[in-house]
Formats: structure tokens, C-alpha cells, sequence
């Protein structure tokens, strides 16, 4: 999305939906797409918050408002399996590595 800040996006999106022939907000659209295939593509599991979204989305309830509030008791349901040390893990690993250390401690936050 080049230089462009993330509300400048927002905005575009929405023009997009105002007038399609509004070619940069299309762009724009179906690139966030292609970013957001990313995670899907590479392996990262997605929770059951996601999926229950999906499940509603015939309904004509939206994918981002389901997933956002059944995340309070998927976490929950998540630490009762001990889903917890796997989320704590992808915490620690990205920590674990010297540019972030380096930048914690620049910081003043390691």
C-alpha cells in the first residue's frame, strides 16, 4: 500500500463503495485482500472465533463483528485447552531475536 497511511486507506475503501469506477480504491481493496490471503497461505491457523464468523456470514452478519464478539469466549474456551503456552510461545519467539532485544533495550523495555 506504499506510503499511504492506514486512514487514507480507510477512506479509499470507502470511496470504492461510493463509486466503483474509482479505480486507486479498488486497487487498494483487492491488494489488503491479497495481504490478508497471506496469513491463510503461510500456515498460520486461523481461531474459532474466525470460523463461527464464516459460518454466520450467510446470514448477512458480518465476518468482523463475529469474529469480535465471540473472541471473549473463544479466549476462554482457548485457556481451558492451554491454548495459552501456544499463544504465549508465538509471543517469545519473535523476542527471542537479537533486533528485538537490541530495540527493547534501546527503549528502555527489555
Amino acid at each position: 500500500m506504499g506510503s499511504k497511511r492506514f486512514g487514507d486507506v480507510d477512506l479509499l475503501s470507502l470511496r470504492c463503495k461510493c463509486d466503483p469506477k474509482y479505480l486507486e480504491a479498488r486497487h487498494l481493496r483487492q491488494t489488503g485482500v491479497v495481504e490478508a490471503m497471506r496469513a491463510v497461505s503461510s500456515g498460520v491457523p486461523l481461531g474459532a472465533s474466525h470460523a463461527i464468523g464464516h459460518q454466520l456470514g450467510p446470514s448477512n452478519v458480518g465476518h468482523g463483528k463475529t469474529s469480535g464478539i465471540f473472541l471473549p469466549a473463544v479466549r476462554k474456551l482457548n485457556a481451558c485447552k492451554n491454548a495459552k503456552d501456544w499463544q504465549r510461545r508465538t509471543v517469545d519467539i519473535p523476542l527471542e531475536k537479537d533486533t528485538a532485544k537490541s530495540l527493547l533495550a534501546d527503549k528502555g523495555a527489555s
